[in-house]
């Protein structure tokens, strides 16, 4: 599904997922370290792996 998402530094993340008429952020402040943005991705995975879509 597609998302519209931005990136700040320290693991701020925000996506968009238009077709599900939702919004994922996440915060977090760990500066300059590429650990925290896997983080944040493997999050934004897990919710939609358990989001469906009403019919």
């Amino acid at each position: 599904m597609p998302a519209i998402g931005g990136i700040g530094n320290g693991g701020q993340r925000l996506w968009i997922v238009p077709g599900l008429d939702m919004v994922v952020v996440a915060t977090a402040g760990d500066y300059n370290q590429r650990a925290i943005w896997q983080q944040a991705e493997a999050l934004f995975r897990q919710v939609m792996a358990t989001v469906r879509p009403e019919d």
